[in-house]
């Protein structure tokens, strides 16, 4: 299957637009982090600590270059463990992402809002009726347990895992991608992370469908604070300053020193 660019400008035609395959791409774990903290308010950026990383200098984004490994599966099951006993550990953050007092009453609008952010889909109610059954058969009694279980199993979930765009029914192999799938897109792209609330309120409403509307909201979002965020990481490891492993700083084909390169870095963080 084949997709349209969601902002392509309208007068380009199938004939016309650069078009490549959709693929499944694993989230970076830096993707991962900026997830975490932005709809779960962790700040402490941990997805390096339990998967695998691709090395692929200089982007670790390239969906063909990535392996899927036991150790990727296993490291996802031991980040979402950690993750949630990090959020029951902070009652604050967990109060701050359940739309009401932390109790049983609202699990399936947790899940419908947190979820849709985290797996960047609406979850369908049957989806989210199983859920939270069993998150109210482990945990009965106990509301910061059974939101820790939500949370916990949503960070398994592939469609958080992976960038994953769904083949509509049909046998055109070019279509155009939804109004969700545009704003995961330009999510990825500008901030590295999922859609908040306000880009998910224009692709319900669909603005994204609209060129001119895509221009104001992406611009927009270029002067948000997670943009600069995603300037910088691209910048990173374009140039490759904050490669940790020795003899993969590209400053060294110029024979600059690790310390002289960290101080370039330092300024090109201060002008981006």
């Amino acid at each position: 299957m084949v997709l349209l660019l969601a902002c392509a400008a309208p007068d380009v035609t199938p004939d016309s637009a650069f078009l490549a395959p959709s693929v499944v791409r694993r989230l970076t774990t830096g993707e991962i982090d900026n997830i975490l903290g932005d709809v779960l308010h962790d700040p402490r950026r941990p997805a390096a600590t339990f998967l695998p990383q691709d090395v692929s200098p200089p982007f670790d984004n390239i969906a063909v270059s990535q392996v899927v490994s036991r150790a990727s599966v296993e490291g996802a099951s031991l980040l979402a463990a950690d993750v949630s006993s990090e959020l029951a550990a902070h009652p604050d953050r967990l109060a701050a992402i359940v739309p009401c007092a932390v109790n049983d009453a609202c699990y399936a609008d947790f899940v419908h809002g947190i979820g849709r952010r985290l797996i960047r889909r609406s979850a369908s109610n049957a989806e989210v009726s199983a859920l939270v059954d069993a998150a109210v058969t482990t945990h009965p009694g106990d509301p910061a347990a059974a939101y820790g279980f939500l949370v916990e199993v949503l960070l398994q979930d592939p469609e958080l895992l992976f960038q994953v765009e769904r083949e509509p029914a049909g046998t055109d192999p070019i279509v155009a991608i939804s109004s969700q799938e545009a704003a995961n897109r330009l999510a990825l792209v500008l901030w590295g992370s999922a859609p908040d609330d306000s880009l998910l309120q224009a692709a319900d409403l669909g603005l994204l469908a609209d060129s001119t509307e895509r221009a104001r909201i992406a611009s927009a979002m270029l002067e948000d604070p997670r943009a600069l965020r995603q300037m910088q990481a691209f910048h990173a490891a374009w140039l490759g300053y904050d490669v940790a492993p020795p003899g993969m700083y590209l400053f060294e084909a110029d024979g600059l020193s690790e310390a002289e390169a960290t101080t370039i870095a330092a300024g090109i963080r201060q002008e981006t």
